[in-house]
């Protein structure tokens, strides 16, 4: 049985020069149709059977709470993402071919 892909990866963060506090925020995690799983900071995963979503949040050094502002989107992003995976899935997203967007615009400037 041939080995499935896998993706290795490893982040980490520094304050930088400004402030003491670290405002910005990353992360990882593995998405499909049933949802998603936050991954640890380094580490793997197949790349066959779920979409590895990696996300960096700059919390704009010296702004007020940026460090929680860089968290909170972090955190939203990884409830949103696999609800657009599951509606893709299931067809909410059906994008027109190329070919039939140019057909409607043609009889659309020909029949005025």
């Amino acid at each position: 049985m041939p080995q499935q892909p896998k993706f290795r990866w490893a982040g980490a963060t520094v304050s930088g020069t400004r402030k003491p506090r670290n405002d910005d925020s990353w992360i990882v995690f593995a998405s499909d149709i049933h949802g998603a799983k936050k991954l640890d900071d380094s580490g793997d995963a197949s790349i066959s059977t779920v979409d590895l979503v990696f996300a960096v949040s700059d919390g704009m050094g010296g702004g007020n709470a940026g460090d929680l502002a860089s968290a909170l989107i972090l955190e939203r992003m990884t409830a949103i993402i696999p609800e657009t995976f599951r509606a893709a899935a299931a067809g909410f997203f059906r994008i027109p071919s190329l070919t039939s967007s140019r057909r409607s615009r043609k009889s659309t400037s020909t029949s005025t």
